[in-house]
């Protein structure tokens, strides 16, 4: 289309000077506009939790492991969150904490003489404001300590820190938590149901047959695809891959020839994540050392702890009980 044509020069001259100052005007509001967006977007992952003062030091809810919330004294002094030996055992009735949680250490009593494997655990979810951290060390205490809220908690976030005008605890971009948070902004419940983590039942007892097919072959690299990076690994505590590979190749190493058949159904149970499911299966197993002509069968009781991580199954937690065991020789 032909542009218009001014026939008079000094007119359109006029005519064009007179744009140039609102075309400046717009030019420094949109910078103006450019500025406010990006200085406003550089605080977004910023999030204010409310601190409680009570008699000289900060307190705030802390929600244990999605079903519990107590309130913690904020102390950024203690290397680990502390729980008090009471609350410890009130989370270890109530299988808020569970067995497989605990880390290598001397084995700990509690108040009632329950004995668990260590006074040091793993919580697996914290959330502080919205703020979810997985995978916190915590110590027991005795009876008459203190909830603290330690560096085990505070070192997993990016960054952050303390106003005592406004008396909020700040923390900012914390890529973990952010990630849900948004992730809860944008489709709110829907991605609790999403069945792209949830984990069916169907799925774990597939996996657990595939799991002990592969077991039977021996194939140590095809077994290790199946975990996690970091497992609670049998009497082990949290182990990492190269820790598995190791056990799992000393294993077939001595067991020459390995048979694990499944007797009866496999029990899954949900946790407090939906995204974990505990499955409980009995075996019987029947394994040969060729060179002493020694061979081993029995029954044994075994838990797997999974969760789907990216779609796909992994074991987070691998426990086993021998229930009877024989020993015969060639």
């Amino acid at each position: 289309m032909p542009q218009y044509q001014c026939e008079d020069s000094m007119r359109c001259l006029d005519r064009q000077r007179a744009k140039e100052p609102w075309q400046q005007i717009k030019r420094r509001n949109f910078i103006f506009i450019l500025v406010i967006i990006l200085l406003v977007g550089a605080g977004e992952g910023a999030e204010e939790v409310p601190l409680e003062r009570q008699g000289g030091v900060y307190t705030l809810p802390v929600e244990i492991n999605g079903v519990l919330t107590l309130h913690f004294i904020l102390d950024t002094g203690a290397a680990e969150v502390n729980i008090p030996a009471d609350v410890a055992l009130t989370l270890f009735r109530t299988r808020t904490i569970q067995d497989s949680d605990f880390l290598q250490g001397a084995a700990y009593t509690l108040a009632d003489g329950t004995t668990v494997k260590s006074p040091r655990f793993l919580i697996r979810r914290l959330k502080v404001g919205s703020q979810i951290i997985n995978n916190v060390i915590a110590s027991i205490g005795e009876v008459s300590s203190l909830l603290l809220l330690g560096q085990s908690f505070l070192e997993k976030l990016d960054s952050w820190s303390l106003d005592s005008r406004k008396r909020v605890l700040v923390i900012v971009n914390n890529k973990e938590s952010e990630y849900q948070s948004t992730l809860n902004k944008q489709v709110g419940d829907i991605t609790k149901h999403s069945t792209y983590n949830v984990i069916t039942s169907p799925e774990v007892k597939s996996f657990i047959e595939h799991f002990l097919a592969i077991a039977n072959q021996g194939d140590v690299t095809k077994l290790l695809s199946l975990y996690d990076n970091h497992v609670d690994y049998f009497d082990k505590g949290i182990v990492d891959k190269d820790d598995i590979y190791l056990d799992k190749h000393n294993y077939y190493k001595r067991w020459t020839k390995v048979t694990y058949t499944l007797d009866g159904n496999i029990d899954v149970k949900g946790t407090y994540d939906m995204n974990t499911k505990l499955a409980t299966f009995l075996i019987h197993f029947y394994v040969t050392n060729s060179k002493r002509s020694q061979t081993i069968y029995g029954k044994a009781k075994n838990t797997f702890r999974l969760r789907k991580i990216g779609g796909e199954l992994k074991i987070i937690g691998e426990k086993q009980w021998i229930l009877n065991k024989n020993k015969t020789y060639d």
